[in-house]
């Protein structure tokens, strides 16, 4: 329902903006595209389907100036995305609209070599960068265009020089940017700036100054929403803090932009954390988590550098290194023939025209070689990642199904007992009905009508209480078969006070029928006005059990050490006294701002300090051998974070006991 109020209202702004400009064709693309450029900074998703809605709207009425912007607003939005490939594509056919001679718009021009220069920049071909910026520059020297764009192109031709070591100009392109104030507008030009400005702060060796200016980016892009640089600022910093040998806070920061990463698709800063979490727990060595990390790296250099994509991004740079190089020798030949002409030199010509020819195809030739050579390396590098991903995926499926077997079996007996009571009634009431419809028969023999009509009522009433407890059976054997079937990943509205007090009944009676000498308080605070929310309850069902049967175990521990502490004191004769241990195990729901909080919470022994930030690491357990795969907690965690965008939090204090919340946002 949000994601339809969401496109509702973004086809309803849309609609808006047309009637404002059905007779200024040209304004509504330029707002479209305005609007596509504030859509970047955090909601990219829009962004595609503007750019679609300007290609339409243009090609209809023949505006090439609109398709030009059309196929920038793609470019854009694959840059974000981290497709370089389909970037420089797109960027390529709004550069080509200009070069067949069907628009001479210098300002947008002067965005679409922009754009090509940065795309050349993050493959690292710096030389071909700096040739798109200079003649975006010499275009703002003599053509009226954007302020920003000009000073954008000033910043990115100076990174450029400065990773060349060619820092000619650099101090006067800084002072032109160094006074500029952060606004809504601006946010990606100051990135721009602080990232050159921290290039040079480092090479002085001055650390504290780079990271002062990437917490700058960090600020500026927070209070104005630009999640895309926001995300690259966090990825910065972590690696600075890598440096400086504070592992905990790069840590934090890595995980601040997987988690902005993941939200918006930004592979490329995806990428960049990942490795750096592979980094530093190496050096831990911390193997599962380097384990989890480096599934993530595979994922967004799959989507970076995977089959064909370097490949592709080669062949299109270099496709139109041959076109300029093309334009370039066909403005050669044509001064040449100029010459001749004027001088009749017509052998001449013909030679030169063998030479050209030659050239070109020993250069096509040198080309397909290293592209061959390219695809070659690339093709075998796949191979090896989606091996390694394959075997990955498998031994992870093959874990969780290890997992949630475990817990079915955990549920069993408790379903069992469950269900006998229902059944119990059924019987009972259904044995009362039969005499009862004996009695009536006689009643009607001897006439006594009002009589059989009273005993009437009572057997309706009777099958209303066996329907309702068939019914009670019927739905317990339904959690059974939604408990044991594969999750589908699709939310549906659901009722968790009942999904949390069915888990904690089968999980307590599961665990009675194992040790009938088991006993345990349960109690239950859950909220009356708590709606239906949205998860995926088969997975949040999983999380309520592993929950649940850890206060049950920690709380059983307890009271079996209880027992133990009891026996050697008597068997010593000692008269220390000790309060009565009652186990108790709470289960409660609340519903607090925008997000619903379930916490179950035990009195057992607690868990120890020295192990807390262990808990939620796949195969880590301090049950004996047997008793734990060590998944359940790192399961859950990851069902509460990534599949519902919540938290899952513990808090414990020894001989106290602990409380696990779950966070979910509605």
């Amino acid at each position: 329902m949000k994601v339809k109020l969401i496109f509702v209202w973004f086809f309803t702004l849309i609609n808006s903006v047309v009637v404002m400009t059905q007779n200024h064709p040209n304004k509504y693309i330029d707002s479209l595209f305005n609007l596509s450029l504030e859509y970047e900074k955090n909601t990219i998703d829009s962004c595609k389907i503007i750019g679609e809605e300007i290609l339409t709207y243009a090609k209809k009425r023949n505006d090439i100036d609109g398709m030009a912007l059309g196929y920038l607003s793609h470019s854009r939005y694959y840059d974000h995305m981290g497709d370089y490939a389909q970037s420089v594509e797109y960027a390529f056919k709004a550069k080509k609209l200009f070069d067949d001679g069907r628009s001479d718009n210098k300002a947008i021009l002067a965005k679409i070599l922009l754009q090509i220069g940065i795309m050349y920049m993050l493959i690292d071909q710096l030389e071909i960068s700096i040739e798109y910026f200079e003649e975006g520059i010499d275009i703002a020297q003599k053509h009226p265009v954007d302020s920003l764009d000009r000073l954008f192109l000033l910043v990115q031709i100076a990174r450029s020089k400065f990773d060349l070591h060619r820092n000619d100009s650099l101090e006067a392109i800084v002072k032109k940017v160094s006074d500029i104030e952060p606004s809504s507008d601006n946010t990606n030009l100051l990135t721009a700036r602080n990232i050159l400005l921290s290039k040079i702060a480092l090479s002085q060796g001055n650390l504290s100054k780079t990271m002062a200016y990437f917490n700058e980016i960090k600020d500026f892009c927070s209070k104005y929403n630009n999640q895309f640089f926001l995300a690259a600022s966090l990825s910065a910093l972590g690696g600075m803090y890598f440096k400086s040998n504070q592992q905990d806070t790069a840590i934090y920061y890595a995980n601040q932009t997987i988690q902005i990463s993941q939200k918006y698709n930004y592979n490329r800063h995806l990428l960049s954390a990942s490795e750096l979490l592979i980094k530093i727990y190496n050096q831990q060595n911390q193997k599962d988590s380097v384990l989890k990390y480096l599934k993530l790296k595979i994922k967004a250099n799959e989507v970076l550098y995977g089959k064909d994509q370097l490949a592709h991004l080669l062949l299109i740079a270099n496709r139109e290194k041959i076109q300029k190089k093309d334009i370039e020798l066909l403005e050669q030949k044509n001064k040449a023939t100029t010459n001749l002409l004027l001088f009749g030199s017509i052998g001449i010509l013909l030679i030169l025209g063998m030479l050209f020819l030659s050239y070109r195809n020993r250069q096509k030739s040198k080309i397909n070689e290293f592209l061959s050579r390219q695809k070659q390396n690339i093709e075998s590098k796949n191979q090896e990642l989606e091996q390694t991903l394959s075997l990955l995926k498998s031994t992870q499926a093959q874990l969780i199904q290890s997992e949630k077997l475990a817990s079915l079996g955990e549920l069993t007996a408790g379903i069992a007992h469950e269900i006998q009571n229902p059944l119990n009634f059924v019987n009972n009431f259904a044995e009362v009905s039969a005499e009862m419809l004996g009695e009536m028969k006689d009643e009607l023999k001897a006439g006594n009508t009002a009589e059989a009509i009273e005993i009437a009522d009572d057997l309706q009433q009777n099958l209303s209480k066996i329907n309702h407890h068939g019914q009670r059976a019927s739905s317990i054997v339904k959690g059974m078969l939604e408990h044991s079937r594969v999750s589908t990943g699709v939310k549906e509205p659901t009722d968790l006070n009942a999904l949390a007090d069915e888990y904690l009944r089968l999980a307590y009676h599961g665990l009675r029928a194992k040790d009938n000498s088991f006993n345990a308080t349960i109690e239950t605070h859950f909220d009356p006005d708590l709606l239906l929310v949205s998860v995926i309850p088969q997975d949040i069902g999983r999380v309520l059990l592993n929950l649940i049967n850890n206060a049950f175990y920690a709380v059983a521990e307890r009271s079996r050490s209880m027992v133990h502490q009891r026996d050697v004191e008597t068997l010593h004769a000692t008269s220390l006294q000790h309060p009565a241990y009652q186990p108790t195990v709470t289960v409660s729901t609340q519903k607090t701002g925008d997000q619903i909080i379930i916490k179950v919470q035990d009195n057992g022994n607690g868990i120890p300090e020295s192990i807390r930030d262990k808990i939620f690491q796949p195969f880590f357990t301090t049950k004996p051998t047997g008793q734990g795969t060590g998944l359940g907690l790192s399961l859950a965690y990851d069902i509460v974070t990534m599949g519902h965008g919540g938290s899952l939090e513990v808090d414990s204090t020894a001989e106290h006991g602990t409380i696990f919340s779950i966070k979910i946002p509605i």
